[in-house]
């Protein structure tokens, strides 16, 4: 069995690779909604803030479609009462995903802690 190690891989013209035939996850963002913050982030260039709980993210480099998911996780601060959101896709184009974060009441919130993020499944252009 022979074992390939390398630090980068690259299309013979120097870019990145195209995935093909694989779901993995084509951008991804964490970050701290009321700054907004990006903690960490691969395909997101930007974040929009749009009013309490609205969000729009910007890819670096878009999807094929407008077809494609996404995907949100919140975290909450360990407040020992029961909290009650949701957090939703909006308005998203093949090069931005809009998100909304809205608590029981339909309000929007923002969360002050890191571990905030979402993930986009889908085809990129």
């Amino acid at each position: 069995m022979s074992t390939v190690h390398c630090n980068t891989v690259q299309t013979s013209s120097g870019g990145p690779v195209t995935l093909t035939k694989q779901s993995a996850s084509k951008a991804w963002l964490n970050y701290i909604m009321d700054t907004p913050s990006v903690v960490g982030s691969f395909n997101i260039a930007s974040v929009t803030d749009e009013g309490t709980g609205h969000f729009t993210q910007n890819f670096t480099n878009s999807m094929s479609a407008v077809d494609f998911l996404g995907c949100s996780s919140n975290n909450y601060p360990d407040s020992g009462s029961a909290l009650n959101y949701s957090s939703g896709m909006r308005d998203s184009t093949t090069s931005t995903i809009g998100f909304k974060r809205e608590n029981s009441g339909g309000a929007g919130s923002d969360l002050t802690v890191q571990g905030n993020g979402l993930a986009v499944f889908g085809d990129l252009a």
